[in-house]
Formats: structure tokens, C-alpha cells, sequence
């Protein structure tokens, strides 16, 4: 298989459509710098499916577009396409039958890439299957561009480990062996969660057994139970019938005692009112005395605090001036410290001073021979280099004119060897000239052109529209996902709330009975209940169970019917019947803050505190049937207290129903919103695809037309560029031919004058020899003198800086302490004067006046006075409190006996009642567990007793317990599961042997890779030691592995050139590396040779003598493999059959000129 073609349409700078054909195994593309030769290859490489914009000299994939030109607009896509003669069928697989396969890649400025294979659109892995193994790829070692040949010279051994296991074809093991790991790794997967579903599985199956056997078991103790029970509740119903007769009897009773007692009543309660009209009156009077009683308190505190002030002054006035004289003494003796310590340091200086003095002296005088010496030394230096210098000139020089004579001589036959070429090339290109003509192409190009801009601005616009609904829809399905999420959220939350208030209401027998009475068991005094805020928890705990209430309009018609309600608790209330509000007349009542009538009427006794501490001194005030409660929940009665505490807003029933108002509310336009984007979103797909619709139509308009256009721009191109690049080298050959000319006369002067300058310089070469070695002898003796004096002068100076540093110590220490002593001296003046103004003030201070003891002694008897009339006028106030206590206690024990009968009397018509249901509900149960009352009295002895068979029931009831849950499904759902277990074990099986077949293919694939590496690895080595003293003339070098294991040991390169003994590659020069490099890669075409091979410049760091070796090597390889190389050295374009130009004519824009070598010199020998 070799590379027949290469089709290049908007690919960097190849704008327009080119076919370049390679003819030969052997073709050179040439051209100056920055005309786009390397494009040629990047182009080959991103065909072959490079995925990394930086490895084909970009930042973005869409940089490979071309992007325009002073004289050119961009394009919208790029196209390269391979063409391959796979006459000799090498490419295996589904492809092997094709004479010619060629592979696509087109991209857009949009980032869309497609890959084809023979025109068939594939995935860019169809591409690297076909050429595992062959050495191409995006990566291959068959491509080998500019800075590749440094990095594979400096690769790490697991990298040059790539390349050697490309040359084997180990790369399709590497990916067999990746996608067996993969499918091992998602086989293991599915089989942890298979085994993890079997096992849980396995455990309900087991306990779903048991539920199986206690259903069963279940079924038959429950049918004997529901008989008993039966029989237990007829016993109920004859023992309350014959409880209703005698409570009857007791009601009458209790009826006649509850008239007295509210007589008794009354009597004490008009002459507790008269007592509390005289308490009144001397209360009055109690506090006008006892306000006389505080001012006269007041006045005395006040006399006694103006008498502890003076004290304490006199005090803190004795405790200063101590404080003063302490620091007075501190001062002194720190001024006495510094005055000695300034006299040691003015000591330690004087003697210091003279010593500087002589060591600068000595300083001087050394520095003085020192300069002397180093100038003495510099003009040796001088004269040293100058000889050095005319020495080395001479040698350059001579040196130079030998390698420009063989230059020269070598130059002279090559230029007549090319005058002649030129010569015959010139009388080829006028005969061409006179064949063309593009007049007619131009035509029709510029009609082909006008029609394509006329659909790119339409498919434009139609993008633009397109681009735009598209931004819009995502926007509006984000949108509407959010709101779908939102009312998820909300929903979610609402029936967790909903089912709480469920939980605390469930009662199904009590809404059945409301249901059949007409009253909605859902419209609870909860539901309509509103609160103001802050007061929910004060409400919650007064009203408590009365949430639950539920509403009726007709109380009266429940009544008739109460009897049937015979278990369980019923609260219904009647909202048309408004509140009897009480007003207590300290606060207000909680009744206020809400708006429901019933509970109104609950609240009207209960009156609102702002504080604990204020309902505690409310207490006493408190009636029987009034209470007080604080905003968190502290209900206080008269002689009892009740306190609800809720941790979380979710446990207060009525914040739970406001949050379930709220967020119904918030659901309702939550859908709303939802439909009305639902429905616009629907609208813009239906826009969005009526405008791809025809998008695509008008895109399908222009492919054609850009088809056709690239066709007609194509042939006139290649025209116009044929006649152009006849006329340009028309005028490069006469130009040339005129050039070589006086290249010749002139290289024959220089000849000449060269040979007579080296004769010359030979001879300026011996004399200089001499002259340079009495130099060198003055120019080191200098040197010693100059050292050994440096090394004395830096002694002296050291000793020097040591001195003058600690005298500068010194004078700065000497300075602070003259410094601290100066304000030492002041503080001592400034405490001394402090300590006499203090004994001053406290000599004069007296102790407190006398006047104060004697305004207080008045005080104490006036406030003894005051205080006696107090206590008269209190004694009474007692006297009336006790009379009125003694009445209230006697009508508290009325109140008491008054509450009691009611009490017994609502609790025997409570009991008649519930004897009445019960016997309602009793009959109504029987009629359940389908007996009839009748039969079933019948049947039951008359001596029967209702414990007997209350013990029955609980053996049953305990034999049912013992059982324990009972799951009635668990016969219907073992059967499921275990159906399920045993299709979940049959594939468990199938899992693991195929768990085992994937490994297996692991270790086949890693023994294939491991004998394949091997033996690539000999080869390799055999060929790399065979080339590389082809190369290099001499040398030696050889692959060697870093490690044991053949799967993962890395490879180490390690060259010799001839007459070295480096220890690393690294040591070589950058020739030496290029041609160590170029050896390996030769080594490995030869073991495993690619379809084709491109070189970029690869000679560039060889001298002319290695270059000959290289081109000289590629031309012989090139019998088996195809070379397409880049390059600018002459002897490698020598070497070509097929000379490919890549010019810029126009800037920016790359063109392509093919010249076949052989037919260009038959041409030129004829």
C-alpha cells in the first residue's frame, strides 16, 4: 500500500482545491520558508485523526480552517482526503478487496468533524483500526515532523517503548486488551450488583417464608376470635341494660341537690361585694402613708451615700501619694545606674580611636601596591589576549580559505553542470505558453460564484434564526424544568405536612358516623381556624383536642342521633351561634387573635400575659374559670398550670395547616405557569423545525454549487497557475542563466585569490608562536605578586571593619544613655512636685461634715413616725382581707360542691348516654361479624360471664401477638420472589463464565504481546546496530530494556559514535542526535515498514557530508518504501525523482508546483 494522492480544499493555506500526486517513491517538497510545505504533512496527520489543535500548530480544531488573506475571505469548512493504492491488498478486514481506499475528513467553523471511508461516512476509530500495526496514525513513527526527531532522541524509555511496539503491531493488542478490561470491568460490575440483588433477595425470600406460614396459621385463629367476640359483646350489651334502669334513678337525685347549693351560693358572694367596697376606701389611705414612708426612706439614703463619699476620697488620696514616693525612689536609683555605665562606655572608646587610626594607615599604603600591581598585570593581560587573539585570526583565517577552495571548485561544476539545465528547460517553457487560453473558464467561475454568495447570505440568515430559537427553547426548558422541580418540592413538602395532620386526626369510625349524619369529616375547626402570628403556640396549647372539631350547623339533629356513636372521642361545634365574650379587665383575652366563633368562645376566659413574671402577679386575681397564658405556651390557671413545648415548626398543628394553605396557593400558579410554557415551548419546536427544514434545503442548494465552483476554480487555477508559473520561470531561467554566469567568473577570481591568502597566512603562523610564549611567562609571574598582595590587603581590612563597627556601637550606646539620664532627671523634678501638691490636698481634707450626722438623726424620726401610722393603717386593711378570705373560702367550698354535683350529674347523663351507645355500637359490631343480636342471646347461656370470655379473647389475642406481624400477601409474594431468585441465579452463572472466557483472553492477548515484543525487539536491535555505522561511518549502537517484565518494560536508546565513549545519548550533539534518530527510524521500517513515510526537515541539523550519507540511505530504502521529505539542502533534492514547489505567490495563499526529475534531465540531456 503506498500514498497515491492527497486532496487539500481550505486546509490552512491551501485555500483553494489542490491535488497533489505523489508518482514515485521518492518525492521532495520544496520551497521557502513559510510558504506552507509543513501543511502538507499536519494536513496528513489530522486526516489520520489528530484530536489536539496544539499538535498541528493551533489553539482551536477550527484554526486548520483557512481564515482568510489581504485578498481572500475566510472559508466554511476544510477537506482533506487520502487517496491509497492498495493494489497489493495490505490493509485487511472488510477494506482488503479495494484496489484504492480513500479516507476523508471534512470540519466546519461550527466544530462539527465527519470522517468517510471510500466516501461512506464512519467514526474517526474505523480510521485508526485500519492502520493499527502499520506504523501510521495521528502518532505513528511514519510521519516524523519538525522537533520530533530532539524528542525521540530524549523520550523516556516508556515512551521509545510506543514506538518499538508499534513496529511490532502490538498497538490492535493494546486495544483488544483495553476493551477485554473494560468489558471485564463492567462484567464485574454487573456481577457485584447482581450478587449484592441475589443476596438481599435471598434474605427476603427467607423471611417472606415465615410470613407465609404465620399467615396461614393466622387466618385460623382469627376465625375462632371473631365467634368469641361476637358472643363477649352480647354479654356487654345485657350487663349495660340493666345499668341504665339505676342510672336514671341517680340523676333525679343529684338534680334537687344542685338547687340548694346554688342558693348558699349567692348569699356569700353579696356579702364578699360589701366587704371589698371598705377595703377600697383604706387601701386609699394605706397609700397615700406609704408614699410619705419612702420620700422620708429616700432622704436618709441619700444623707448616709454623702457621708461614704468623703470617706472614701480621703482614701484613695492616702493610697497616690504612696504610689508617688514608690516611683520617686525607682527613678533615682535608675539615673545613678546610667551615669556610671555612660562614664564605662566614653572609656572603652578613647581606647579604641588610635587603633582605627593605624589600621587605615596600613590600608592605604596596601591598596596604593596593589593597583600598581594590577595595572602592571592588565597591560601583560592586554598584550597576552592580543597575541592570543592575532594567533587564533591567523588559524580562523587559514582554515577559512581551505574549506572556501573546496567550496568554490565544488560550486564551479555544479553552476555549469545547471547553466546547461536551464538552457534546454528555457526552449521547453516557450513552446508551452503558446497552447493556453482561460477566458471562457473566468465566465463561468465568476456566474458560479455570484449564485454561491447569494445562498451562503440565505443559509446565513436561516442559521442566525435558527441559532436564536435554539437559545430560546433551552432557556424556556431550563425554565420549565425549574418550575416542574419547584412544584416537586413544594408538593413533596405539602403531603408530609398533609400526612402529619393525618396522624393527628385519624379516626375512621368517627368520620364514618359524620359522613352518615351529613357532616364533612374533613372540615375541622383547624381548617378554617385563623391565627396571628406569634400566637400559634398560645392557641395549639389552650385549645388542644378542640383543632379536631368538627363543624355543623344543626347541633340539635346530632343529638337525636348520638346514641350511635359509640367509640372513640366526637368535638363538633356550631359557627352561627356567636361567642359570649368576657372581658377580664387587666388584659386582653386570646379570643382576640383569632377569627373562629367556637374558638372564640373556648378562648374568651383565657387572657394574655406578656411574661411569666406578669402572669405569676396576675394569678392571685384569677376566678375560678379564668386562666392566663404567655406567648410560648404557659397556660395558668387559678390552681393549675399546663405548658406545651414544640421543638420544630412541623409539630404545631396550625403552622402546619397555614404551611399547607401556602404552598396549595403557591402549587395552583406553579401549574399555571407550567402549562403556559408548556405550551410555548411546543410552539418554538414546531418553529425550530420548520426552519432547519428548509436550512437544510438551502444547505443541500449550496453544497452543489460549491461543488460545482470548486471544480470550475480548480481547472481555472490550474490554468491560470500553469501559464503564470510558466511566465514566472521563464523569467527565473533567463534571470538564473545570467546569475550563473557571473557566478562563474566570479568563483574562478576567488579561487585564485584564495590559494594565494593561504600561502600567506602559513607562513604568519610560525612566527607568532614565539612571541606568544615569552608573553605568557611575564603575564603569570604578575599574577602571583597580584594575588598575594589582595590576600593581605583583605586581612588588614577585616580587622579594620571589626574596629570601626564597635565604635560606632559605642557611640550610639553612649548616646541612649546621655538620652535615659536627661529624662530620668526630668521624671524625678515632675514626681517630686506631684508628691508635695498631694500632701497638700490631703492635709487639708477633713473628715465628713457634721452637719450630715446631724440632717440624719432628724430623718430617723420623722420615718419612725411614719412608719407607726403605716403599720395602724395596715392592721385593718388586714383585718378586711382576712373577713373577705374566710367568705371566699366559704364560697369556694360551695363553688366546690356546686362543681362536684354538676360533675356527677354530667358524668351520669354522660353515662346513660354512653350506656345507650355502647349498646348502639355493641349491636352494630354483632351485626359486623355477621350475627344477629336476637339469635345470638339466644344461644348464650344464661349463667355466662363476661370475664370468662374476655379470657378467651386475650389467649386468642395473645396466640395472634406471638405470631407477630402478619404480612396477608406473603404466600402470593414468595412465589413472585422466588421466581425471580431463581432467574437471577441463572444469570449470575451465565456472568461469571463469561467473567472467566475475558480473562482467559487477557492472558492469551498478554502472551502474544509479550513473545510479539520480543522478537520485534531482537529485530530491531539487529537492524539499529547494522544502520547506524552506515550513517555515522563507525560507531556503534543498540536498544537495551530498563526492566524484567516483557508487558511493561521501557527501552533505553544508547549510541557511540566512532572515537567517543559517552555515558548518555544526551552528551551527543544535536547532529550526532538527528542522525541517531534517523537511525532508529530506518532500523524500524525496515522490521516493519509503513505505507509511506514523510520527513520534515529532518536533515536540517546535518553538515553536508552526513546529508549525503542520509539521502543516500532514503534513496536506497525507497525500492520498498514510499519517502515524501521536506527540505532546503540541495543533496537531499538531488536525491528526489519528483520536485514538489510550494510557493506563495499570493500572500497567504499556498500553491503547489510538481516537477518529475527524471523527465526534467532526459529533457535537458536531449
Amino acid at each position: 500500500m503506498r500514498l497515491k494522492s492527497i486532496k487539500i480544499a481550505g486546509f490552512k493555506s491551501f485555500v483553494d482545491p489542490t491535488n497533489v500526486i505523489f508518482p514515485s517513491n521518492l518525492c521532495a517538497v520544496v520551497g521557502p520558508n513559510g510558504c506552507g510545505k509543513s501543511n502538507v504533512i499536519d494536513a496528513v496527520r489530522w486526516v489520520m485523526g489528530e484530536t489536539s489543535a496544539k499538535n498541528l500548530r493551533g489553539d482551536l480544531m477550527s484554526d486548520v480552517i483557512f481564515n482568510g488573506s489581504s485578498a481572500r475571505k475566510p472559508v466554511g469548512q476544510a477537506t482533506v482526503e487520502l487517496i491509497f493504492d492498495n493494489s497489493l491488498g495490505r490493509i485487511s478486514g472488510e477494506y482488503a478487496s479495494y484496489n484504492e481506499i480513500g479516507v476523508k475528513r471534512k470540519v466546519t467553523r461550527d466544530g462539527q468533524s465527519s470522517y468517510f471511508l471510500n466516501g461512506s461516512k464512519c467514526r474517526r476509530r474505523d480510521i485508526t483500526d485500519i492502520f493499527l500495526g502499520t506504523g501510521l496514525g495521528a502518532r505513528g513513527y511514519g510521519i516524523i515532523e519538525q522537533g520530533m526527531i530532539s524528542q525521540l532522541i530524549e523520550a523516556k524509555p516508556d515512551e521509545l517503548r510506543g514506538h518499538v511496539e508499534e513496529a511490532a503491531g502490538i498497538s490492535k493488542y493494546k486495544e483488544r486488551r483495553k476493551d477485554t478490561e473494560n468489558r471485564i470491568s463492567r462484567t464485574t460490575e454487573n456481577l457485584e450488583r447482581l450478587t449484592d440483588i441475589r443476596d438481599e433477595l435471598g434474605r427476603q425470600l427467607a423471611r417472606l417464608e415465615r410470613q407465609a406460614r404465620a399467615a396461614e396459621k393466622y387466618s385460623e385463629i382469627k376465625k375462632e376470635k371473631r365467634q368469641i367476640e361476637s358472643e363477649l359483646l352480647g354479654l356487654k350489651w345485657r350487663a349495660h341494660d340493666v345499668e341504665l334502669v339505676s342510672l336514671k334513678n341517680k340523676i333525679t337525685d343529684l338534680e334537687i341537690l344542685k338547687e340548694s347549693l346554688l342558693a348558699e351560693r349567692l348569699k356569700i358572694e353579696t356579702t364578699i361585694e360589701k366587704n371589698r367596697i371598705d377595703l377600697s376606701e383604706e387601701g386609699e389611705s394605706f397609700n397615700q402613708k406609704q408614699a410619705h414612708f419612702y420620700q422620708v426612706g429616700n432622704e436618709v439614703a441619700r444623707i448616709e451615700q454623702s457621708i461614704e463619699n468623703a470617706k472614701q476620697r480621703s482614701e484613695d488620696l492616702e493610697r497616690e501619694l504612696k504610689q508617688t514616693e514608690e516611683s520617686f525612689t525607682d527613678t533615682r536609683e535608675n539615673l545613678i545606674q546610667d551615669k556610671e555605665k555612660s562614664e564605662a562606655l566614653e572609656q572603652e572608646l578613647n581606647k579604641i580611636l588610635p587603633k582605627i587610626a593605624e589600621y587605615k594607615s596600613d590600608q592605604t599604603s596596601l591598596l596604593k601596591t596593589t593597583e600598581d600591581l594590577a595595572n602592571e598585570y592588565g597591560l601583560a593581560q592586554s598584550s597576552w589576549d592580543a597575541f592570543v587573539k592575532k594567533s587564533e585570526d591567523v588559524r580562523q583565517e587559514a582554515y577559512a580559505e581551505t574549506s572556501k577552495i573546496k567550496y568554490l571548485d565544488k560550486t564551479l561544476s555544479l553552476n555549469k553542470e545547471r547553466e546547461k539545465k536551464l538552457s534546454f528547460e528555457l526552449s521547453e517553457l516557450r513552446n508551452k505558453e503558446s497552447l493556453l487560453d482561460v477566458s471562457m473558464l473566468k465566465k463561468m467561475l465568476d456566474e458560479s460564484e455570484r449564485d454561491n454568495l447569494s445562498l451562503q447570505e440565505q443559509l446565513k440568515n436561516n442559521k442566525s434564526d435558527i441559532t436564536a430559537l435554539r437559545d430560546g427553547i433551552k432557556k424556556e426548558s431550563e425554565l420549565l424544568h425549574t418550575l416542574k422541580a419547584s412544584r416537586e418540592t413544594i408538593l413533596g413538602k405539602k403531603s408530609s405536612l398533609e400526612i402529619l395532620q393525618q396522624k393527628d386526626s385519624d379516626n375512621n369510625i368517627k368520620d364514618q358516623w359524620l359522613n352518615k349524619n351529613g357532616i364533612d369529616s374533613n372540615a375541622r375547626l383547624i381548617n378554617s381556624l385563623d391565627v396571628e402570628p406569634g400566637w400559634e403556640v398560645a392557641v395549639e396549647t389552650v385549645l388542644g383536642d378542640y383543632l379536631q372539631a368538627n363543624e355543623s350547623k344543626d347541633i340539635g339533629k346530632l343529638l337525636d342521633d348520638i346514641e350511635s356513636f359509640d367509640q372513640g372521642e366526637l368535638i363538633v361545634f356550631d359557627t352561627t351561634i356567636a361567642a359570649d365574650h368576657r372581658a377580664f379587665n387587666k388584659k386582653p383575652s386570646l379570643s382576640e387573635f383569632v377569627n373562629n366563633e367556637f374558638a372564640k368562645s373556648k378562648l374568651s376566659n383565657v387572657y394574655v400575659v406578656d411574661s411569666l413574671e406578669e402572669g405569676k402577679g396576675f394569678r392571685s386575681q384569677l376566678g375560678i374559670e379564668d386562666s392566663l397564658i404567655t406567648k410560648s405556651g404557659v397556660w395558668i390557671g387559678k390552681n393549675w398550670l399546663k405548658v406545651l413545648r414544640i421543638s420544630d415548626a412541623f409539630d404545631s398543628m396550625i403552622s402546619r395547616e397555614k404551611q399547607i394553605k401556602d404552598l396549595s396557593l403557591n402549587l395552583e400558579k406553579l401549574d399555571r405557569d407550567i402549562l403556559e410554557k408548556t405550551n410555548h415551548l411546543e410552539n418554538s419546536q414546531l418553529s425550530l423545525s420548520s426552519l432547519e427544514s428548509e436550512a437544510q434545503k438551502i444547505s443541500d442548494q449550496f453544497a452543489s454549487g460549491s461543488s460545482t465552483y470548486a471544480e470550475l476554480k480548480s481547472q481555472y487555477t490550474a490554468e491560470t497557475l500553469e501559464i503564470e508559473q510558466i511566465l514566472n520561470r521563464k523569467k527565473l531561467v533567463v534571470d538564473e542563466i545570467a546569475q550563473l554566469n557571473d557566478l562563474i567568473n566570479q568563483d574562478s577570481l576567488q579561487m585564485q585569490n584564495s590559494k594565494d591568502n593561504l600561502h600567506t597566512l602559513e607562513k604568519m603562523v610560525i612566527v607568532d608562536s614565539e612571541d606568544r610564549e615569552k608573553a605568557h611567562k611575564i603575564r603569570n609571574s604578575l599574577k602571583v605578586s597580584l594575588d598575594e598582595n589582595r590576600v593581605l590587603l583583605s586581612q588588614k581590612q577585616d580587622v579594620l571593619r571589626d574596629f570601626m563597627l564597635r565604635e560606632s556601637t559605642l557611640k550610639a550606646q553612649t548616646e541612649s544613655t546621655k538620652i535615659n539620664i536627661s529624662r530620668a532627671e526630668s521624671q524625678l523634678q515632675i514626681l517630686q512636685n506631684k508628691k508635695q501638691d498631694l500632701l497638700t490636698v490631703s492635709n487639708q481634707k477633713k473628715s465628713p461634715s457634721e452637719a450630715f450626722d446631724k440632717a440624719l438623726t432628724e430623718q430617723l424620726k420623722i420615718k419612725l413616725v411614719a412608719e407607726e401610722k403605716l403599720k395602724e393603717c395596715q392592721t385593718k386593711i388586714e383585718l378586711i382581707n382576712f373577713e373577705i378570705s374566710g367568705l371566699e373560702k366559704k364560697r369556694s367550698l360551695t363553688e366546690v360542691d356546686v362543681q362536684q354535683n354538676q360533675e356527677k350529674l354530667e358524668v351520669e347523663r354522660l353515662s346513660e348516654k354512653q350506656i345507650i351507645t355502647l349498646q348502639q355500637t355493641l349491636e352494630e359490631q354483632i351485626k359486623d361479624k355477621g350475627y344477629d343480636l336476637k339469635n345470638l342471646m339466644e344461644e348464650i347461656e344464661d349463667n355466662a360471664e363476661i370475664n370468662v370470655w374476655e379470657q378467651k379473647v386475650d389467649s386468642l389475642e395473645r396466640k395472634i401477638q406471638r405470631l407477630g406481624p402478619i404480612n396477608l400477601a406473603a404466600v402470593d409474594e414468595y412465589n413472585s420472589e422466588s421466581e425471580r431468585k431463581t432467574y437471577l441465579d441463572k444469570q449470575n452463572s451465565e456472568l461469571e463464565e463469561a467473567l472467566a472466557v475475558l480473562q482467559n483472553a487477557i492472558r492469551k492477548i498478554d502472551s502474544e504481546t509479550r513473545t510479539k515484543f520480543k522478537e520485534t525487539f531482537d529485530l530491531l536491535n539487529t537492524n539499529l546496530q547494522a544502520l547506524f555505522p552506515k550513517l555515522f561511518g563507525g560507531g556503534h549502537a543498540y536498544l537495551d530494556m530498563v526492566g524484567e517484565d516483557l508487558l511493561n518494560t521501557g527501552v533505553l536508546l544508547m549510541a557511540r559514535p566512532p572515537g567517543k565513549k559517552n555515558a548518555s545519548i544526551h552528551l551527543l550533539s544535536g547532529g550526532e542526535k538527528a542522525l541517531t534518530a534517523i537511525a532508529l527510524v530506518f532500523a524500524i521500517f525496515k522490521l516493519n515498514p509503513a505505507p509511506f513515510c514523510m520527513l520534515d526537515e529532518v536533515d536540517a541539523p546535518l553538515d553536508d557530508s552526513n546529508v549525503a550519507r542520509y539521502a543516500s540511505l532514503v534513496k536506497e530504502m525507497a525500492d520498498e518504501i514510499q519517502f515524501i521529505y521536506i527540505t532546503h539542502n540541495k543533496i537531499s533534492m538531488k536525491e528526489a525523482h519528483q520536485l514538489m514547489g510550494v510557493t506563495m505567490h499570493e500572500p497567504g495563499v499556498s500553491r503547489l508546483v510538481s516537477v518529475d526529475v527524471n523527465k526534467a534531465v532526459e529533457m535537458a540531456s536531449a
